[in-house]
């Protein structure tokens, strides 16, 4: 019974000898590999789904009420422009609001305290039937809308645009570093790393709005482009 007793701690220390010396001399393998680094990029491109528009009143009156009460009610025409054409409320909020007094410039005699009261309300407004962008400005204008930032087409998601343009990188990367150890008599036989690279957001969608010489209350909005989303990945891969 004791010599089990000894020849149990020796073998199992045996096999850890083994096992360590099995992963240094695997680890002494790995480290004189020989890699081919490589970088290389996809893209993936999409029409704009969405329009984000810019605009707002600005109310002025000697008293504050009849400035406030103005801009409340112009404010309130665009909401119901808003509700028929079945925007949620979640596509739209209010990014500005602000009053000040402007003073009217001062004459000797006259009261220091006399001009008007200013009120600025502004929205910011997700729109997402493309095809009826001209009407829907005309409709906020004539609702009361006297003042537009201008608008902006956009992806609203670019996560499925990222994904496509990041398996595309990864695709053009492992046929590079094929090509290039195939011209060297090579061949790859495993992929050791993978490097998320720099990503490239599609740009700012540009628009142009013109009107009729004699203006009409009719728009005329020109749709761009497609944008491209760029996506960029390092990949080192082991040749043989």
């Amino acid at each position: 019974m004791k010599k089990n007793k000894i020849m149990l701690p020796i073998t199992l220390c045996l096999l850890l000898s083994l096992t360590a010396t099995e992963l240094f001399a695997r680890g002494q393998k790995d480290k004189g590999a020989k890699t081919i680094t490589v970088s290389a990029t996809g893209t993936a491109s999409a029409a704009p789904n969405v329009i984000i528009l810019s605009f707002g009143v600005q109310s002025m009156g000697k008293e504050i009420s009849m400035a406030i009460n103005d801009n409340k009610t112009r404010m309130n025409s665009i909401l119901e422009v808003l509700a028929q054409y079945g925007i949620p409320a979640g596509d739209y909020e209010t990014t500005g609001f602000s009053v000040y007094f402007q003073r009217s410039n001062y004459k000797q005699g006259s009261d220091p305290l006399e001009g008007f009261y200013h009120v600025n309300n502004s929205l910011t407004v997700d729109f997402k039937k493309l095809e009826e962008i001209g009407k829907f400005i005309d409709a906020v204008l004539d609702a009361g809308a006297n003042h537009f930032n201008g608008l902006q087409y956009a992806i609203k998601d670019t996560a499925p645009l990222e994904k496509k343009a990041r398996e595309g990188a990864v695709k053009n990367a492992l046929a590079l570093a094929e090509e290039l150890a195939a011209a060297a008599g090579k061949e790859v036989v495993d992929i050791l790393n993978i490097t998320d690279g720099i990503y490239h957001p599609p740009g700012p969608f540009g628009m142009k709005r013109m009107m009729g010489a004699a203006d009409g209350g009719n728009s005329v909005i020109v749709p761009p482009n497609e944008k491209m989303v760029t996506q960029q990945v390092q990949l080192t891969v082991q040749i043989r």
